[in-house]
């Protein structure tokens, strides 16, 4: 702060002689012709202030002054927050805030932000981003002025920041040619290519590294086959009328479905923010390859919403990734919210919501179709989450979360999973929060599979899992004498069922080793019919549970080696493992707050076959 001292008072002297008239006449006339020019210029100064207010967005008078550079950059991607310090330079200007513009390859973020900067001065910023901060490429800053009409404009880029290289990105500036007016910002938000910049001709605005593409005055990497949709284009210039060749990002096409039209092998489809009243589908020719595959994927993640769907009937090697999906068509082929009707389809990173029947659901019968991918999804209000007919399938990592009963045309149950088919891998999926008020009379099951139809299930891994709220963990049929076998359970939790654990019937060499069940109200292993055989339960936790073992007819079971506690007997009594600990407290972390890690000193840390763990969790 500037502090205000008293002025020193000005020592006047006296002059005590006697001026003469011819010499005051002449005095008098010099004032006189320097009051007429004073006047002149007060004029003249009135009519350039005019012009300057008047002009003042063309002019831009304030911005030419202002200038900040990125002194430092911080990129978190656990938080996906990144941390600039910004330093104001010196210049004159009415600096009000700033736009902080993010690059990836394939589209830009703009976070904008008010406030003061003092000449020389730096601060710090913690922005997080929408995009995947892992993904940046760039960092460009634009600052805000106040012009002297008291409007605020929008200032050229000040400064940029390679993220690949981690160096600052040196801006062209253009001194514009004697004589002509220049226009405020004629570059905008662009990094590259040229503006018209007034009646001065073009102004560079930047280049591109190499790899890159200047498209819109945006860095693109040089990606062959790929293609944008943009309902929303800020320019209006969305047309489904191009052809292949005319999309780009400043021109894309207004629907997915246009897009699905025209994909072959190796293209990729980015969709822009928008709600796209679509289910897509595909018709012959339209799939891809071996190492070319087709991907349609919202940018930014999950900011696109597809109303109606996916149908990938003649689409193979194709990825769906980060779309926002619902459904609430009841027709029994459009209830699905992505219907996998082909090989190789992987489907990444999307939110289901409100949708009549399963989030993502196999076709109605033979033959299945093999290497699906289906990761990271989440699955949120939907009648089932995953219905998987395939072969040669990965289910990992997706959450599940309150099934609910909404209406359908032909199918009266809620499940989190279904399983028909060879070789699938169900691993570090979460299955959690469904109410019996909102399913009624419906049956919920962490997972299901049965033959009524000659269906088959084989070699089927379930692996780390967690499964709470439902009737029972698994519920598997196999009432049509077709050869099924190989269920493998292992490192699983299911806890709060309302029925069973693990119950089969019908379907032989079933291992169940290291999970852990709590408060399962009727049965922790169930298996029925002389079918089921060669069923082994070892290395188990099971809390709370009514019967923990139990058989039925002539089924073939073995359970030792297992922690049975707050539990009653089995059913028949021989089943008993002779090296169960019974009655026996595993000592979880935290029960209440359904932490069933085990503490250190647990009985169950070293209790198992051969003094391995017991349940789904080694000991710290």
């Amino acid at each position: 702060m500037l502090e205000e001292y008293p002025r020193k008072k000005k020592m006047v002297r006296k002059n005590r002689r006697k001026i003469s008239k011819k010499g005051l006449s002449t005095i008098i006339v010099t004032l006189i012709l320097i009051l007429i020019s004073l006047v002149a210029i007060g004029v003249f100064w009135v009519v350039i202030q005019n012009l300057i207010d008047g002009n003042t967005e063309n002019v831009g008078l304030d911005k030419l002054t202002l200038s900040a550079e990125i002194k430092g950059v911080n990129i978190d991607n656990s938080s996906n927050n990144v941390t600039l310090a910004i330093k104001r330079n010196v210049g004159e200007g009415d600096l009000v805030g700033m736009k902080f513009v993010f690059y990836n390859d394939s589209s830009t973020e703009i976070i904008a932000q008010d406030f003061e900067l003092e000449q020389l001065v730096e601060r710090k910023f913690v922005l997080h981003l929408v995009m995947n901060v892992s993904t940046l490429t760039k960092i460009s800053i634009v600052p805000l002025f106040r012009s002297s009409k008291g409007e605020e404009n929008v200032g050229n880029i000040a400064d940029s920041y390679d993220v690949r290289t981690g160096k600052r990105i040196e801006t062209p500036t253009t001194e514009p040619p004697a004589g002509c007016t220049p226009t405020v910002n004629p570059c905008g938000s662009a990094v590259c290519g040229t503006a018209q910049n007034g009646t001065c001709g073009n102004v560079s605005c930047g280049t591109c590294g190499s790899g890159y593409d200047c498209i819109g005055g945006t860095c693109v990497l040089q990606l062959t086959n790929t293609y944008y949709v943009d309902r929303n284009n800020l320019s209006g210039l969305c047309n489904d009328a191009y052809v292949k060749t005319e999309n780009n990002l400043t021109h894309p096409w207004c629907t997915i479905q246009r897009a699905a039209n025209l994909v072959v092998a190796g293209d990729t489809i980015i969709v822009h923010p928008g709600i796209y009243n679509e289910r897509i589908t595909f018709s012959s020719g339209h799939s891809g390859s071996a190492g070319n595959k087709i991907t349609f994927k919202a940018e930014p993640r999950r900011a696109s919403v597809v109303l109606n769907g996916f149908n990938t009937q003649n689409s193979n090697y194709l990825r769906i990734e980060g779309f926002n999906i619902t459904n609430k068509r009841t027709e029994w082929d459009m209830v699905y919210g992505v219907w996998l009707m082909s090989s190789y389809v992987e489907v990444v990173d999307n939110y289901f919501y409100d949708i009549n029947d399963s989030a993502v659901r196999g076709p109605l019968g033979t033959p299945y179709p093999t290497g699906g991918y289906i990761v990271n999804n989440t699955i949120y209000r939907c009648k089932t989450g995953l219905f998987i007919n395939a072969h040669n399938t990965l289910i990992e990592n997706n959450n599940v979360e309150r099934l609910i009963y909404l209406q359908s045309s032909w199918v009266n149950d809620c499940d989190y999973a279904r399983f028909f088919g060879e070789n699938i891998t169900f691993k570090n999926n979460r299955f959690y929060g469904t109410s019996l008020a909102e399913i009624g009379s419906a049956h919920a099951d962490c997972f299901q599979t049965y033959t009524n139809n000659g269906e088959i299930t084989r070699n089927i891994l379930f692996q780390n899992n967690s499964c709470s709220d439902a009737h029972q963990g698994l519920m598997a049929s196999n009432t049509q004498a077709t050869d099924s076998y190989n269920l493998t359970f292992k490192n699983n939790l299911f806890f709060n069922l309302w029925a069973f654990g693990v119950g089969s019937s019908g379907i032989r060499n079933i291992t169940m080793e290291h999970n852990t069940l709590v408060n399962t109200t009727y049965y922790g292993f169930t298996f029925s019919e002389a079918t089921t055989s060669e069923v082994n339960g070892k290395n188990n936790i099971l809390y709370n549970v009514q019967t923990p073992y139990a058989t039925q007819t002539s089924a073939v079971a073995t359970f030792d080696y297992n922690l049975r506690y707050l539990c009653g007997a089995p059913n028949p009594a021989g089943l008993a493992g002779v090296h169960d600990l019974v009655d026996v407290n595993p000592l979880f972390v935290n029960l209440n707050n359904k932490d069933f890690r085990l503490q250190s000193g647990s009985p169950a840390c070293n209790g198992g076959e051969g003094g391995t763990y017991l349940g789904a969790y080694p000991c710290n």
